[in-house]
Order: structure tokens, then C-alpha cells, then sequence
């Protein structure tokens, strides 16, 4: 798959060449990046609307290097929170 993907006809009725399911942050990236790379791309969600408590844990490590390698690290920054440390709770009693 590279961005030199040429669109081939579809069958009549169809604008969709690959179906991504999950709206979460691996089917939202690899989407976006089949998107790029010239496929007409659907991604398929339960929620039309991303839900307001939708949120991925932490990216850190080699997952901050691997989005700024392919250039989505700067628009996440903007709705990122930055972290020094983290809580396990469960059913409202701290874990570890």
C-alpha cells in the first residue's frame, strides 16, 4: 500500500474499498493511514459521535516516536494530557 495507489472503478453502488471496524485509536490510525495512502476508506463505529469519556489510556515510549513518524503527533498533542504518574482503581478502591 503507497500514497502512488491508483483508484480502480467500483462497483456501482459502492464508494468503499476497505471497511475498518472499531472507531478506537487502532482503527482510527489505520484508517487514516489507508485514507492517505489513496483508499477509499469507511470506518464503522457502534457511537456515530465519539462519547465524551472516550479517551486512550496513555501513549508513551515508542508510540510517541511511531505517530510522529507518521505525522499525527502534532494534532493529538493538542487534545493530549501530559502524566507523571499512574493509578489503578477499580470499583472505586485504589489497586497498586
Amino acid at each position: 500500500m503507497t500514497a502512488e495507489h491508483s483508484l480502480r472503478p467500483l462497483p456501482e453502488g459502492t464508494d468503499t474499498e476497505i471497511a475498518v471496524v472499531g472507531g478506537g485509536l487502532s482503527g482510527t490510525l489505520a484508517a487514516t493511514l489507508l485514507g492517505r495512502s489513496g483508499y477509499r476508506v469507511t470506518l464503522i463505529d457502534r457511537h456515530p459521535v465519539f462519547p465524551r469519556e472516550f479517551r486512550v489510556e496513555k501513549i508513551a515510549g515508542d508510540q510517541i516516536d511511531k505517530l510522529r513518524r507518521i505525522g499525527l503527533l502534532d494534532s493529538l498533542s493538542t487534545a493530549a494530557a501530559a502524566f507523571d504518574e499512574i493509578v489503578n482503581v477499580r470499583k472505586g478502591r485504589v489497586l497498586d
